[in-house]
């Protein structure tokens, strides 16, 4: 019930929670007010005139309690400008954040923050450990603040930091306070860190967009660093960018050639086998060697695809050269990350057999560098259970490891020419290939020596065990209508 007082100039009216009075005086008739009478309860009050002939005009109020409705809007205005995940300011509010600062300060820094290898932690132990993990870094990277940054999260595992007034050296050596956060304490959080200054002129677009060259330019370098932007950068990524376009459009245009290079047995002088070695037709500039390109095609993805065409190239050619009567099994280059990409085996296995070629005509090489990612290992042990034969690209040059290869046995090993290339100058050398060559033999794999040049590293390697041989002695690569073997071996080693 509401208590009226008609002797005093304002209208009083008992508050329904019987708590304290809201008094209404001349002229507040017709608006609503919003009253907060005790903790957690909100009314909203409103008023409207009641005239009378005769006597004093009165007041009507109505107190509606609006507490549940406030607490919604601001559950709402907190979901909209906190991530639910990590507490920092989400991507929308962080830019929001981001433009006002740029209005108001005559310098602004940023950070992007990408944390290095996660899709590595996602995929071994599953998102929810993915998830506290994002949350952890989260912490470490708000712990690093000063009181005037903000910190914002992205999406996936990429974090900002809004620093205002902050010039070139503040904002570096945020970035580095901020890495050496998560580089700290019992478990480490490695990222690459890119930092930017807004210049005169641009507009948060530009600002996001420098701090992300920076970032990606931190990470080619190797990750867990920080890389502040330079001019030159910009013009790099869109150098990159174009490249990035072209190589795309070259996997979907058919500019990709595959060339082949013979692999001999060495014990009959016989071609055995042909490693696929892709190449890229560039309009206006020429014909491609992989290194110009797969660093690429591996930073953006494109590897995947690029991948699934040099295997179905390659075992289509590997299914003509059986019917024309020569045994030849193929090779192909894998990367790491196309075995830890989801569904590589059906892929593979829908591949071959769209070609007709038999699994055990194909092999699948890889570098050390699988070892130290565990879905691609898992697969790899897959696809080698599916009867495809696996080699093992570069033994003694990366993550060499007796243990790995008495868990995960390959079917061939192969010599870095950085070791036949000694031949005949370094007797050590020479020891560490004989080396390789009976540890190859204990595990039951088959060696092929790379980049043999002359006859005489050709007949040292015969007469030390070696299986098997490739190099420029015996053909350089090229493409298959120009691919000439002098005979084919029908090795079923090979």
């Amino acid at each position: 019930m509401f208590g009226w007082d008609d002797d005093v100039e304002a209208s009083t009216v008992l508050c329904p929670h019987g708590v304290g009075i809201i008094q209404c005086r001349e002229g507040c008739a017709g608006r609503a007010v919003e009253v907060e009478p005790r903790d957690g309860v909100v009314l909203s009050v409103h008023t409207g005139p009641v005239e009378q002939d005769a006597g004093p005009d009165h007041v009507v109020v109505a107190a509606v309690d609006v507490s549940g409705r406030r607490e919604w809007e601001e559950a709402l205005r907190d979901r909209a400008e906190r991530d639910a995940l990590t507490g920092l300011a989400s991507r929308a509010h962080f830019l929001h954040l981001v433009r006002d600062a740029m209005a108001l300060e005559p310098v602004v820094g940023l950070l992007v923050v990408d944390l290095d290898r996660f899709k590595d932690v996602n995929d071994a132990d599953g998102h929810e450990v993915g998830d506290r993990y994002i949350e952890a870094a989260a912490g470490r990277v708000r712990s690093a603040l000063p009181p005037k940054a903000v910190a914002g999260r992205l999406g996936g595992d990429e974090f900002a930091v809004l620093a205002p007034g902050f010039d070139v050296r503040d904002t570096v050596r945020l970035a580095k306070s901020v890495l050496s956060s998560l580089n700290g304490a019992a478990q480490p959080f490695a990222a690459s860190v890119g930092a930017a200054v807004s210049q005169t002129g641009a507009g948060v677009a530009d600002l996001l967009r420098d701090a992300d060259t920076a970032m990606y330019v931190a990470k080619r370098d190797g990750g867990n660093r920080v890389r502040m932007f330079r001019q030159e950068m910009g013009e790099q990524a869109l150098a990159r960018q174009r490249d990035r376009t072209d190589l795309r459009a070259a996997i979907e245009g058919g500019e990709l050639v595959v060339h082949y290079q013979p692999i001999v047995d060495l014990a009959t002088s016989a071609v055995a086998g042909a490693e696929a070695l892709v190449r890229w037709q560039r309009p206006g500039v020429g014909l491609l060697g992989p290194d110009a390109f797969i660093g690429l095609a591996e930073e953006t993805g494109l590897i995947v695809p690029l991948g699934e065409k040099v295997l179905q190239a390659a075992s289509e050619q590997a299914v003509r050269w059986h019917a024309e009567g020569r045994c030849l099994g193929v090779t192909v280059n894998v990367s790491t990350r196309e075995l830890a990409t989801p569904g590589f085996l059906p892929r593979l296995e829908r591949v071959i057999t769209t070609a007709g070629l038999a699994p055990s005509r194909l092999t699948i090489e890889v570098t050390e560098s699988v070892w130290a990612d565990e879905p691609a290992m898992r697969t790899l042990v897959s696809v080698r259970d599916a009867g495809i034969r696996v080699a093992l690209d570069d033994f003694g040059t990366g993550y060499s490891s007796l243990s790995y290869l008495q868990r995960y046995p390959f079917d061939v090993v192969k010599i870095d020419r950085s070791f036949t290339g000694a031949l005949g100058r370094n007797g050590r050398t020479e020891g560490v290939i004989r080396c390789i060559i009976a540890l190859a033999d204990v595990l039951g794999a088959k060696t092929v020596a790379e980049g043999i040049e002359t006859p005489e590293q050709a007949d040292w390697l015969r007469d030390a065990g070696c299986s098997y041989a490739q190099g420029y002695l015996f053909g350089r690569p090229a493409d298959a209508a120009s691919w000439h073997a002098h005979s084919s071996a029908a090795s079923p080693g090979w």
